[in-house]
């Protein structure tokens, strides 16, 4: 903003220069033109000036262009430090005002990013809740198959086992009367043979 303004500046005062120039010429062109009809104050008859008044400078008084000038540029210097002194404190106000917004909207990223940090731990500490929950659900029912799994198993060994006990007790049961319906048998053969003996013996 600071370089359009001095550029401005310049090109007015350069404008202003240029004018007061033509202006000068133009007042001096045409005085020269004039015809002096009448001799002027100050001046004798011959078109000479006289001696208590000084030369104005002929054609182009610079005398007046440098105090035209001198004050130009003190009024130019005058505006541009009021100018840059306003800028200054325009941007001064506008850094303020960025500095303060930024420091709100950090703040508010602070607060923003607080509260989305605090959802997703509930959402995670929810999450991690729920899956402990159905592991240990999980868990426990896979625990009830197994026991119940197991007391089937056991209940079908005891129950082969508990046949197998009756399967033993009547082979064994069975074999016991054999030999003993044998054993009968021997005796009762054994005894037929010593009577039989005695009565031949007699």
């Amino acid at each position: 903003m600071i370089v359009p303004i001095r550029t401005l500046v310049k090109i007015t005062v350069t404008v202003s220069l240029i004018f007061i120039a033509f202006e000068g010429l133009g007042a001096n062109m045409a005085v020269a033109t004039e015809k002096p009809s009448v001799v002027s104050a100050g001046k004798t008859p011959s078109g000479k000036p006289s001696e208590n008044e000084q030369p104005s400078g002929g054609l182009f008084p610079i005398e007046a262009f440098h105090k035209v000038i001198r004050e130009e540029r003190e009024a130019t210097l005058l505006a541009l430090d009021k100018d840059i002194e306003a800028i200054s404190k325009h941007l001064s106000e506008e850094r303020m005002a960025i500095l303060i917004e930024m420091e709100n909207m950090r703040k508010t990223t602070l607060s923003y990013l607080t509260d989305e940090r605090k959802e997703v731990m509930e959402q995670l500490i929810a999450e991690s809740n729920r899956i402990t929950d159905l592991l240990v659900a999980e868990r426990q029912t896979t625990m009830l198959e197994l026991e119940v799994t197991g007391n089937r198993i056991v209940e079908g060994a005891l129950q082969r086992s508990e046949k197998l006990i009756d399967h033993f007790f009547i082979r064994l049961s069975q074999l016991l009367l054999v030999v003993a319906l044998g054993l009968g048998i021997i005796t009762w053969i054994t005894l037929r043979l010593l009577a039989k003996r005695k009565l031949q013996a007699s």
